[in-house]
């Protein structure tokens, strides 16, 4: 599913591109999308930490 149709299913974009991406080692090129999605107020603290815990997670487990 191409990055442009995930940004539209707003709450749930951030997770799915974290977890469409998260096997690579750089995830610099998801900044620009992941904070327009913040910047709409598309998840609350306590989501955008679940979703850090679960990038830092993913990371030991590689």
């Amino acid at each position: 599913m191409p990055n442009d149709e995930i940004m539209r299913h707003h709450r749930v974009a951030l997770l799915e591109l974290i977890q469409k991406h998260i096997r690579q080692r750089d995830l610099m090129g998801l900044v620009e999308q992941l904070v327009a999605l913040l910047i709409k107020g598309y998840a609350n603290g306590t989501q955008f930490q679940s979703l850090f815990n679960y990038m830092m997670h993913t990371d030991d487990a590689a």
